[in-house]
């Protein structure tokens, strides 16, 4: 009976405080991240302008393959390796029965992917006026990192959320995206 009570005091601290420890932890000061933020370029920044924060899934380069595997839309092959990278990443095909004809399209996170098109429209009006920046571009990549990353993150919801009530304005909706912070894992 001793031994039970024992247990049940130390895990029921362990249960209980871990909240604690990890929001006293998140709060400290001094803490170092490899955080990605568009412009920045893998610099160190503060994260408190930002109200996400996802995983960084994207690799840093292309290899050649990747560079023939890319879109050919005018926003330049890194931008186009990423585009590509997303379209594989988030619409799956595949057989609705076995040896059925019928191919049934799942789009992974919907709502990013429509806002991922919605953008990428926008941009490509930009394109065709001649007033597409280089801004523009550093924009529309972290646009594209957060939107690939945003496929392996499970919490998603409020990020999804935003997006939606944002859905008829590309503008808006691009800052949404420059609001998730990304922390490289590499």
């Amino acid at each position: 009976m001793k031994k039970i009570l024992i247990l049940s005091v130390v895990f029921g601290g362990m249960w209980f405080g871990a909240p604690v420890f990890a929001q006293e932890l998140a709060s400290a000061e001094g803490l170092n991240k490899r955080i990605y933020a568009a412009g920045t370029e893998n610099e160190m920044t503060k994260s408190d302008n930002y109200r996400w924060e996802f995983l960084l899934s994207v690799k840093e380069d292309f290899s050649a393959e990747d560079y023939q595997q890319a879109v050919k839309t005018g926003f330049g092959k890194e931008l186009g390796c990423l585009i590509h990278l997303y379209e594989t990443s988030t619409v799956k095909k595949e057989q609705v029965v076995e040896g059925d004809p019928t191919i049934r399209t799942m789009i992974l996170k919907p709502t990013v992917y429509n806002s991922v098109k919605n953008i990428e429209k926008y941009y490509k009006r930009r394109l065709k006026s001649d007033s597409f920046s280089e801004a523009d571009r550093e924009a529309f990549e972290h646009v594209m990192k957060v939107a690939i990353s945003s496929l392996d993150t499970e919490e998603t919801e409020e990020f999804e959320q935003a997006l939606q009530e944002t859905k008829k304005d590309p503008e808006k909706q691009i800052a949404v995206f420059q609001s998730v912070l990304l922390t490289s894992v590499y």
